[in-house]
């Protein structure tokens, strides 16, 4: 189980890292020249990317 665990948790900070970096691009002036249709996707990934990162949180706290 622990190998289970560290690939849970090395997922889990991947993705914290790239919720960091959109993050940075969503309040960013590149952003905002973006079509709206990119931005609205872009801010739905975001929402799906935080979602994700919640549940392998949980995941990752009944394995500890």
């Amino acid at each position: 189980m622990g190998n289970y665990k560290i690939r849970l948790r090395d997922e889990s900070a991947a993705l914290k890292i790239k919720i960091e970096k959109l993050e940075t691009f969503i309040v960013s002036k590149g952003f905002d020249e973006l079509p709206n249709i990119e931005r609205e996707d872009l801010k739905q990934q975001y929402e799906y990317m935080q979602k994700y990162n919640l549940v392998l949180t949980r995941r990752i706290s009944r394995l500890t």
